[in-house]
């Protein structure tokens, strides 16, 4: 079904024991040398990996700034290492219990993307102190309830003797 190939140091071996092979053989090598190489040049620069930004603190000091005025609304002391994003909205939402984890947006920088929960404070600190910006997305409807409501809703309509 399958040919096994043969490996190339037995088929040089073969190559160098006949006579006037050597030539041929460097020739040989020396262009499956030359289009390896430059395969690799074509390939162009290797990519390195993003440089992760760890710090030696043991803890951490979050400062929460509003992402629209840029004032400070509190400081969430003594986090650790390996904490994460949702433990900080955990933090936040015992000083402010208006605002549920789930409609807090923090950024690490005005204007970027949110952070995810499950990532740890370790991951975006430079130094013991981290600057996050806060925004409300608002009330966060879970899909079941809506899903809930359509079903109640058709249940009702399909239901016989209601007009």
């Amino acid at each position: 079904m399958f040919k096994r190939q043969k490996s190339l140091v037995s088929e040089s071996k073969r190559d160098l024991s006949s006579p006037g092979a050597t030539r041929s053989t460097a020739k040989n090598d020396m262009r499956k040398f030359q289009s390896f190489s430059q395969l690799i040049l074509s390939a162009g620069p290797l990519k390195s990996a993003p440089a992760v930004k760890h710090s030696k603190a043991a803890h951490f000091e979050i400062e929460i700034l509003d992402a629209q005025t840029r004032k400070q609304i509190c400081i969430v002391d003594k986090m650790m290492q390996t904490s994460t994003i949702h433990d900080i909205k955990q933090k936040f939402h015992k000083t402010y219990p208006k605002w549920c984890p789930s409609r807090i947006g923090l950024q690490l920088e005005h204007g970027g993307p949110f952070l995810k929960d499950y990532i740890t404070i370790q991951s975006v600190a430079a130094s013991s102190i981290v600057t996050l910006y806060f925004t409300d997305l608002g009330r966060q409807v879970r899909w079941t309830t809506i899903g809930s409501w359509i079903s109640f809703t058709v249940m009702t309509q399909t239901l016989p003797g209601k007009t």
